[in-house]
């Protein structure tokens, strides 16, 4: 139901960063989106009647994306993992890294 307006919130500091051609604006714009958004949401609910999704709903879709996240946040770990332990140690457990 709140995919369409969700959509809509994500995208705009997207388009604003690349019409700006500046990437430090995303994260100014998507604060500036998400804000406004509660703050309509809270007051009142003009998403649901303008931007209703229930009509994009597909099982197989979801099934489909379920699987999709699954598998490329399991890549990710792995990844991640891998990376974590390939990196040396910076500190040195000895009495002049804590300061003794």
């Amino acid at each position: 139901m709140f995919f369409a307006s969700s959509l809509c919130i994500l995208l705009a500091p997207e388009i604003w960063m690349i019409a700006k051609k500046r990437t430090d604006l995303w994260l100014m714009g998507r604060i500036y989106t998400l804000a406004i958004h509660i703050l309509i949401r809270s007051s009142y609910d003009i998403f649901t009647p303008l931007m209703d999704s229930t009509l994009w709903y597909n099982e197989s879709v979801l099934y489909f994306w379920g699987v999709l996240n699954l598998v490329l946040h399991s890549v990710y770990l792995v990844f991640w993992f891998f990376k974590l332990r390939s990196k040396p140690y910076i500190i040195k457990h000895s009495e002049e890294a804590y300061g003794y």
